[in-house]
């Protein structure tokens, strides 16, 4: 359960991306709103990623209540995914080019020192390896937690069973030493029983030898 609430998380945080890259590619010149509308599309490729293996997160929950929440939660989800897929797609086509060409004053606008440009591109490029490797840890992270819940019922499983097996073996011990307390019974039972035959035969006997 504790992956599948992760995932949602997951996806409402890249969903959130998504939607402040669109909301600033509003605001943008045509020059740099098709970047961030890629960056938008970028968040949301993840997220639907991420989605795709939500499903079977969910499966594995025991708990019919938790289990209910979860894919109310995931149909949530889904249809922000879809809405957004959407504006994205609205704002990708308004964005291609018309035919306009800026004056020199919006070149002069977006003139931006060297140095300074190859370092912001550097950082760009440093998030992006970042945020890549931190998804690619989420996921490894998820499979490695599911495994280790799997294994863990398994370990509750046969826990359960040697259990079971320990108390059938004491039950086994207590029904071996009830039957040898009525075994121990019927012996001395039997052995009076014998004692008393053997003394009436004995005075059988001796009865018949006084008569003659």
């Amino acid at each position: 359960m504790e992956v599948a609430i992760g995932f949602l998380q997951e996806i409402r945080t890249l969903l959130e991306d998504a939607r402040r890259y669109l909301a600033q590619a509003k605001d943008e010149d045509p020059f740099t709103r098709d970047d961030t509308l890629q960056y938008a599309f970028k968040s949301l490729r993840t997220a639907w990623a991420v989605y795709n293996r939500l499903g079977a997160q969910i499966n594995r929950v025991t708990t019919q209540a938790a289990k209910e929440t979860l894919l109310s939660d995931q149909l949530k989800v889904k249809a922000e995914l879809e809405e957004l897929e959407n504006l994205i797609d609205i704002s990708t086509v308004a964005s291609k080019p018309t035919g306009f060409s800026p004056g020199p004053a919006a070149h002069r606008q977006r003139e931006y020192h060297p140095a300074l440009m190859s370092s912001l591109c550097r950082q760009e490029d440093e998030l992006k390896r970042a945020k890549a490797q931190a998804h690619a840890a989420l996921e490894t992270g998820a499979d490695l937690l599911g495994n280790l819940n799997a294994q863990k019922e398994t370990i509750e499983h046969a826990r359960a069973g040697g259990e079971r097996a320990e108390e059938a073996f004491f039950e086994g011990i207590l029904a071996a030493k009830r039957i040898k307390r009525t075994v121990d019974k019927h012996r001395i039972i039997m052995t009076t029983l014998l004692s008393v035959l053997g003394v009436g035969t004995f005075t059988v006997i001796v009865v018949g030898l006084l008569k003659r």
